[in-house]
């Protein structure tokens, strides 16, 4: 399939794993009825390399999805349709944002990493994130649905003309997860002047 379902739950497939996303979009499938599409990109090197690794790396990202797709049925079962596609275009982070954006929501799953490993290796999940008109759910590979209580939904409040809005719809996903809501606000200054306002405050 080449097209992304209208408002099913778009689940990134990484060759690197994907079980954690895997299993928290099924879940969430189910709760809100939706269908589940998976979308592995197929990342594709520069150059002069192009032509000779092509046919492997194209079987091997097939086997990939294949190989999901058959989990991502195990899993849902009867409750939930699966479908899948997968790109070769190479370009992962505008294909999974484009991909998504017909859905009603984007999931990764990412790895854990030391934070100087992260500084020096490119964060799939971030720039989903910037580009996304949807909402991203970044799933950690740990994640297990079995030790999974109901949890906290948190809202980051930045600018207060905005709150109303944000507010109004992380109340509603807290209720219809049946979870605490924790609202978010942070700031950062200057050195020279965090003292005064902390201080004044």
């Amino acid at each position: 399939m080449n097209t992304t379902p209208s408002g099913s739950i778009v689940v990134a497939i990484g060759a690197d794993g994907y079980e954690a996303a895997l299993q928290f979009a099924v879940a969430e499938a189910r709760r809100t009825g939706r269908e589940l599409h998976l979308v592995h990109v197929l990342q594709l090197p520069a150059g002069e390399a192009y032509a000779g690794v092509y046919g492997g790396m194209l079987d091997t990202a097939k086997k990939t999805l294949d190989e999901a797709l058959a989990r991502a049925t195990e899993v849902a079962g009867d409750d939930v349709a699966v479908t899948a596609e997968l790109v070769d275009n190479g370009w992962v982070v505008d294909n999974l944002t484009r991909k998504g954006d017909t859905g009603s929501t984007l999931v990764l799953q990412h790895r854990a990493m030391s934070r100087l490993k992260r500084i020096f290796t490119v964060s799939m999940v971030h720039g989903a994130a910037g580009k996304a008109r949807v909402p991203v759910i970044s799933v950690p590979e740990e994640w297990d649905p079995q030790r999974e209580d109901k949890g906290f939904v948190t809202a980051a409040v930045q600018d207060p003309v905005e709150a109303p809005a944000l507010l109004r719809a992380a109340f509603e996903e807290a209720r219809s997860r049946d979870a605490e809501l924790v609202v978010l606000h942070a700031w950062w200054l200057a050195s020279g002047f965090d003292v005064v306002v902390v201080d004044t405050a």
